[in-house]
C-alpha cells in the first residue's frame, strides 16, 4: 500500500523487487550448504539467512569456504576476528573475543570460522544465522563477509551469540559460499538473496 502521486488516497503499488531470492539450500545430516553459480552482476551485496540449524554430532562449529569456479577454496587465505556474548544459568553474562580461524593477518587460515562453545545438537533447540558477503564478482580486490549466529550450546544451559568478520585474502571473483561443520555434518535451511545495485 503507498500514497497515491496527488497524496490524497491509498492504493495498491507494485511490491519491490530490490530484494531477490536467488536460491535455497535445506540440509539434512549433510557435511555443508552450498550456495553457487548465484552471483551476477546485478547485486553487489547479498545476503544469507539460516535457521532451524543443528549439529548432527556432539562438538562442531559453524565454518565458511567460498568457492572458485564451482571448487571449494581450502587454501591458506582466510582471516577473520569473532565476538560473543555469552549466558547461562548463574547468570554469569559474558562478552568476549575468540581466536579461532586465523586473526594474523599475516598467515591466513583455511576457512573463516565461528569458534566459541559447540551449538546444539539437539533439534528442539535450533540456532538461527545470518550473513552479509560483499561484492564477490569483482576481481582486482580482497572478499569481505559478516556473519550473526545465536544458538544455545550443546549444554542446554548455555546460550550465546556469535558475530564475526572474514576477508579472504585473493583479488579473484568467487563463485559461491559454503556453510560447513568444522566438525561433522549439519542440519539446517538457508535462503540465499541478493539485494540490486
Amino acid at each position: 500500500v503507498k500514497v497515491n502521486s496527488g497524496a490524497s488516497a491509498l492504493e495498491f503499488g507494485t511490491v519491490s523487487s530490490d530484494f531477490v531470492k536467488l536460491g535455497q539450500a535445506n540440509v539434512s545430516n549433510a557435511t555443508e550448504a552450498v550456495f553457487d553459480g548465484l552471483f551476477t552482476s546485478d547485486y553487489k551485496i547479498y545476503k544469507i539467512y539460516g535457521y532451524d540449524i543443528y549439529s548432527n554430532v556432539t562438538s562442531n562449529d559453524l565454518q565458511f569456504r567460498v568457492n572458485q569456479n564451482g571448487s571449494q577454496d581450502s587454501g591458506s587465505n582466510y582471516n577473520n576476528t569473532n565476538w560473543m556474548t555469552y549466558t547461562d544459568t548463574t547468570p554469569s553474562h559474558q562478552i568476549g573475543v575468540q581466536t579461532s580461524g586465523s586473526i594474523d593477518m599475516n598467515s591466513p587460515g583455511s576457512a573463516w570460522s565461528t569458534n566459541f562453545d559447540d551449538f546444539t545438537n539437539d533439534s528442539t533447540r535450533p540456532a538461527f544465522f545470518e550473513m552479509t558477503l560483499a561484492d564477490p564478482l569483482t576481481d582486482g580486490k580482497y572478499k569481505m563477509a559478516e556473519w550473526h549466529f545465536w544458538f544455545h550450546g550443546r549444554n542446554a544451559d548455555i546460550m550465546q551469540s556469535a558475530n564475526g568478520h572474514g576477508v579472504w585474502k585473493d583479488t579473484q571473483d568467487i563463485s559461491g559460499i559454503r556453510i560447513q561443520g568444522a566438525g561433522g555434518n549439519i542440519t539446517g535451511n538457508f535462503t540465499l538473496y541478493g539485494i540490486k545495485n
